[in-house]
């Protein structure tokens, strides 16, 4: 059998999450700041999020930072997953009424939420601008399979920072 842990696909995708993780878990300590700098996407995106996810939902928030963005959203149950233990560590202060999980999307496991027999699962699932941070895309998508029910809104936000200079005259 082929060693799994050094083919170069898996070289690749760990890297990048060490990467990612260094990143967030240095700029944890500046996010507040961080978030001020962009006062009006933030409140914008805040806005678009309560209006697809109603409060009172079950909502897992992958790449959920300092919880922010799923505390807006008031969900009865509010689970938040996120790659740098830096960004849990401030979420799990602002905001202690949630339950987060340090893990790579790609590496996503809450059997607690699977669903069973059409029971479980989530409402909603919000990726806020992780999509681009992802190392393996199709393999965080294939992990979400087991905790979505027919009626679950995945709601995905990306945004490329390749458009900002044509952005910014249309603003």
């Amino acid at each position: 059998p082929r060693n799994e842990a050094a083919t170069p696909h898996l070289v690749v995708i760990s890297g990048k999450k060490t990467r990612v993780q260094a990143f967030y878990d240095t700029l944890g300590r500046d996010w507040e700041q961080w978030v001020a700098r962009s006062r009006y996407y933030h409140t914008a995106l805040d806005r678009i999020l309560k209006f697809i996810v109603p409060p009172g939902q079950r909502v897992l928030d992958i790449g959920c930072g300092n919880g922010d963005h799923l505390a807006n959203l008031q969900p009865s149950v509010g689970v938040g997953v996120d790659l740098s233990e830096g960004m849990l560590a401030l979420g799990r202060a602002k905001h202690a009424g949630f339950e987060y999980h340090h893990q790579a999307a790609e590496d996503l496991s809450l059997p607690a939420y699977e669903v069973r027999n059409g029971a479980g699962g989530f409402d909603a699932i919000t990726m806020v601008n992780v999509v681009g941070e992802l190392a393996d895309v199709l393999g965080a998508f294939k992990r979400l399979r087991p905790l979505v029910r027919p009626d679950t809104r995945l709601v995905i936000v990306f945004c490329n920072h390749l458009w900002e200079p044509l952005m910014r005259p249309a603003a």
